[in-house]
């Protein structure tokens, strides 16, 4: 399963196995051959920082990416699902996130590839 991510949503931003990156370590550790895709997540590098040095830690194969390069794979049928986190999710589902979120759903919805948002329940806000 190829996954495409974006910042980081691992256990250095919340706890245990994270939020986006939950699903990532428990196919690894089901035996699901897992390969993750990490953008960069500029311009403060939380994806080639963190997330690409959570990933090896956890043994999870892994390929750092600059940030454009999501929408190219996905577009050539190399990425099977994008999953990320979020900083704050409304009641109605709208999503606020890093910069480059928007266009990596985008591209997702025009290729048909799965996108996902894993979030804790702190992050919505009810109002």
């Amino acid at each position: 399963v190829n996954i495409l991510t974006h910042c980081n949503a691992g256990w250095l931003a919340t706890v245990d196995y994270g939020t986006a990156t939950a699903p990532i370590y428990l196919a690894t550790e089901a035996g699901i051959p897992v390969h993750v895709y990490v953008d960069e997540t500029r311009p403060r590098n939380q994806g080639a920082q963190l997330t690409a040095w959570e990933m090896a830690g956890h043994g999870v194969p892994h390929t750092l990416i600059v940030d454009n390069a999501g929408g190219h794979l996905m577009q050539r049928g190399q990425i099977d699902m994008v999953i990320v986190g979020t900083d704050r999710t409304t009641a109605d589902g709208d999503v606020c996130n890093k910069i480059g979120t928007y266009l990596k759903a985008l591209a997702a919805a025009d290729n048909d590839v799965p996108f996902y948002v894993a979030l804790p329940s702190p992050t919505i806000d009810w109002t």
